[in-house]
């Protein structure tokens, strides 16, 4: 006598096995979003921290080899630009449409990074009269990555003068 065995799953087992796999997925899929936003954060504020560094390393080194600081003019004022002459060549630090760019001979050059924007740029002259050649350089950065709405900021100053 032969016995008829099916070999195969009941619709039960199927079920169970779905529903499992189902849970399985949803878990792996929140992980990986998880990943992708911490991923986002890490890179918006390595962005801004570097851009930062940059910047204001930029500053320092065109402001310290300077000749002149021909803007701001006087000690005290403040001015969302900076001008200063290098070997008798005018260079223009000037923000346009959250951008930081280099005017140098009439061509513009942008200094900051793709996923950044500066959103806060002064220079004020520090000193007690006009002849001063300090400047203090004040610097809000963001991140053009949001997360959530939320922006990486970063405020940076620092006080930099002519080597004389």
């Amino acid at each position: 006598m032969m016995k008829n065995k099916t070999k195969g799953f009941t619709l039960l087992e199927l079920s169970i096995y779905m529903g499992l796999l189902m849970i399985m997925l949803s878990v792996l899929t929140q992980i990986f979003f998880s990943i992708l936003d911490a991923k986002a954060d890490t890179q918006a504020v390595a962005s801004t921290q570097q851009d930062g560094k940059f910047l204001i390393s930029r500053f320092n080194y065109d402001i310290k080899r300077a000749d002149s600081i021909a803007t701001p003019q006087n000690a005290g004022e403040i001015t969302s630009f900076l001008t200063l002459f290098i070997d008798g060549e005018q260079y223009d630090y000037s923000v346009i449409d959250g951008n930081l760019f280099l005017n140098r001979e009439g061509i513009n050059y942008k200094v900051n990074g793709y996923n950044t924007e500066i959103t806060q740029l002064n220079f004020q002259k520090i000193g007690i009269n006009s002849e001063s050649q300090t400047v203090k350089v004040t610097l809000e950065i963001k991140s053009r990555t949001a997360e959530r709405g939320d922006s990486e900021t970063e405020y940076l100053q620092t006080t930099i003068g002519l080597r004389k």
